[in-house]
């Protein structure tokens, strides 16, 4: 049985973990940001899961104030 899950982090530290280390069949949300952008940071955050959470693809995700990244893995 294979279980899905999307890991939200601030921790820069995942982003090597899956890069560097070619770890694969994860889907992470980096959130970068300031505590003053907690409003803009959180409307980001549901349209990135209502988007692309459903689809059951492996990607990376860096959520800043101003842009939002996406990697497929």
């Amino acid at each position: 049985m294979s279980k899905k899950g999307v890991l939200l982090t601030e921790d820069k530290d995942f982003g090597e973990l899956v890069f560097a280390h070619g770890i694969i069949g994860v889907a992470v949300v980096f959130l970068r940001f300031h505590k003053t952008e907690i409003e803009e940071i959180q409307r980001r955050l549901l349209v990135v899961l209502t988007d692309y959470y459903p689809k059951k693809e492996n990607f990376f995700i860096t959520i800043t104030n101003s842009k939002t990244r996406l990697t497929k893995l």
